[in-house]
């Protein structure tokens, strides 16, 4: 628990930390003097929206814990289903909304579903494979830490390569190259043994992973911000991130579940690996799916465009 608690109490230092090092000229005060058309704060939209992602993110984690026939699981599901309708009608009647729905485009939405399933996957990855390695190799938490190390050499690999082929390359092939990566990664950790070493499968996983995180986000957000209205091209980069967190705690509930499904909870390691492994699958048919509708949005974009560099 303290890895939670630890990570809040760093968060909570940080924020008030923001209240010293912030500039005071990026304060709303600030910005618009002199203007006299405001735009406010989304009060009531902001509520509805957080209420709303909260409770059916409590409900899919819950599910695997308590059973998807425990009455309070699905209750909750269904209270956070109404309210997150709720925060649609309301952005779309506000006159300052959170999230203008006026500016969801096919092209958005369909950008969005990519990154959501895209990142899920990739959560189940990085839960699972953690796990994978303390439970049935019986490794230190430090000595799994070590063991991932590569990321960081190849996330600064993948940057730069991003950077390059956003400026070379259509951006829906960048897209679709940050799928082939999270789908690949998923694949190899699937299928490892767990009487193996280190180096024919978990190192590779590790080496291809990070192409397919440090690709999709910057490829997604040039995407966005190419199809929205310019007065909420802002709005790109933090539609994305948004995504990618909640879409890898949702993940993770339905490997969770998938999990504890196929387990016969008989308590034999065997049992356990079973599970583990189909919460692997999952994370796979995620991805698998991902590269089918990253291949889609490619084909279309070439037939439409041609190879084209986006302006970004």
């Amino acid at each position: 628990p303290w890895t939670f608690w630890s990570y809040g109490v760093a968060a909570f230092a940080l924020s008030a930390f923001s209240l010293l090092v912030v500039p005071k000229q990026l304060a709303k005060e600030a910005q618009f003097a002199g203007v006299t058309n405001v735009p406010g704060f989304d009060w009531t939209g902001s509520a509805l929206g957080v209420i709303g992602l909260v409770l059916v993110n409590i409900a899919f984690n819950n599910g695997p814990l308590y059973g998807w026939s425990t009455p309070h699981v699905y209750f909750v599901l269904i209270i956070g289903l109404l309210v997150l309708v709720a925060f649609l009608w309301v952005e779309r009647r506000a006159e300052s909304p959170l999230l203008p729905v006026s500016a969801f485009n096919g092209t958005v939405t369909y950008t969005m579903a990519l990154i959501g399933i895209g990142w899920g996957s990739f959560g189940i990855w990085i839960y699972y494979s953690w796990r994978f390695l303390e439970e049935f190799r019986h490794l230190t938490p430090l000595n799994v830490s070590a063991q991932f190390t590569p990321a960081l050499i190849c996330g600064l690999i993948a940057a730069g390569a991003t950077g390059f082929m956003l400026t070379h390359t259509p951006v829906s092939f960048t897209m679709l190259i940050a799928m082939l990566a999270f789908c690949a990664g998923q694949a190899i950790s699937a299928f490892m043994p767990v009487h193996q070493t280190y180096w024919p499968q978990m190192f590779v996983s590790i080496l291809i992973m990070p192409f397919g995180m440090d690709m999709s986000f910057p490829a997604a957000t040039v995407i966005l911000s190419n199809h929205m209205p310019r007065e909420h091209q802002g709005l790109a980069a933090s539609l994305v991130n948004t995504m990618v967190n909640y879409s890898i705690s949702l993940a993770l509930g339905i490997a969770g579940t998938v999990e504890v499904s196929v387990m016969t909870h008989d308590g034999t390691l065997a049992d356990t690996i079973w599970g583990v492994r189909c919460a692997f699958y999952t994370g796979l048919a995620l991805a698998g799916c991902d590269v089918l509708l990253g291949m889609s949005y490619f084909i279309k974009s070439m037939i439409k465009e041609g190879w084209k560099v986006a302006q970004h």
